[in-house]
């Protein structure tokens, strides 16, 4: 099965883009978060005198805003429906208010400067849309995977004149064969029926010309 970064590769236009953006996004996440904790828990920044608690909530908005980023990144490179990426601008969007409440809450509304802190009201926030994400993420992944073994589809490549082409069989286009002759119940070679794009010389799929993967 081709990986994800040929298929879009072989797709080219808005899907190439939506990759490089996906690759993007990922990549920005990841270095505020390992900023954040660079940042907080050693002295890289100690030239700067910026202070205890300013250097905690710099390092705390870096790694709440590369977290969402981080996975949003990889949310984008997968195929997925209108709903599920819906699903995942609204969590990521839920988490980025919650780095601002901590913005808004740290130092003087945190936790150990006062009883009437909203610490926990804004670690929930926060959480929740880490979680409606993450569940998108996840049932992207696993749709993904279905589309991908669905259990009996076929593509056909064929590599004709130095170009390669991919023909999906439907699963109501195949009928299984045995010794050349079609069987509903049997295992053996696959028969292909259904109006495929026609070649100088349909019949040879063997070797160079054709190959079969099973998804």
């Amino acid at each position: 099965m081709a990986s994800l970064d040929e298929v879009y590769s072989r797709a080219g236009g808005k899907r190439q883009k939506r990759f490089n953006t996906g690759i993007a996004l990922f990549a920005t996440g990841g270095l505020l978060v390992i900023s954040g904790i660079l940042f907080s828990t050693t002295d890289i920044l100690s030239s700067l005198d910026l202070g205890y608690f300013t250097l905690r909530k710099f390092s705390g908005i870096l790694a709440g805003i590369g977290m969402p980023l981080f996975l949003f990144g990889v949310f984008t490179v997968l195929p997925a429906t209108a709903y599920q990426r819906a699903s995942a601008i609204i969590g990521s969007s839920i988490s980025l208010f919650g780095v601002l409440l901590f913005w808004y809450a740290y130092p003087y509304r945190w936790i150990g400067a006062t009883h009437d802190h909203i610490t926990l009201f804004v670690v929930i926030v926060y959480f929740a849309g880490f979680a409606v994400t993450l569940w998108s993420l996840f049932i992207a992944m696993v749709n993904f995977k279905i589309r991908n073994d669905p259990g009996g589809t076929v593509i056909l490549q064929r590599i004709i004149n130095g170009e390669t082409q991919f023909v999906e069989v439907p699963k109501s286009a195949m009928r299984v064969v045995t010794g050349g002759v079609p069987e509903t119940n049997s295992v053996g070679t696959i028969g292909i029926l259904g109006n495929l794009p026609q070649t100088s010389n349909p019949t040879n799929m063997s070797g160079e010309d054709a190959e079969i993967d099973r998804l």
